[in-house]
């Protein structure tokens, strides 16, 4: 297994989409899948808000063009390092992109970390 940050300490305070991840690795040659995406950790912290809470959306495609949001998550609480969300992914999709929307967030810092296996 080996795992990639697809975010570190992303500020929470402004509306963002990320690009399109993939969610498979291939050989050198482009050929072959050598690993797949498990699943994707999500973690926050020092999250502050003057109304309401962020959203974050997680986005899945084959081609980058159409999409299908498959998850979204409310960050209720300041942080949740020691109880992150877990979304396991599906080999059935090509590429992951999260949508974020600060809505009324006045601190805060969001990590992804996608995990291969």
């Amino acid at each position: 297994m080996f795992n990639t940050n697809l975010l570190k300490n992303q500020s929470m305070t402004i509306d963002f989409e990320t690009a399109w991840f993939p969610l498979f690795v291939l050989d050198k040659n482009q050929n072959r899948i050598i690993r797949r995406a498990a699943s994707l950790q999500v973690y926050w912290n020092n999250l502050a808000v003057t109304g309401d809470y962020p959203l974050i959306k997680f986005a899945v495609s084959n081609d980058r063009i159409a999409y299908k949001i498959i998850e979204t998550v409310e960050p209720d609480v300041g942080n949740n390092i020691t109880d992150s969300i877990f979304l396991s992914l599906n080999a059935d999709y090509v590429f992951i992109k999260i949508i974020f929307e600060s809505r009324d967030a006045i601190s805060g810092n969001l990590n992804l970390v996608l995990s291969y296996n």
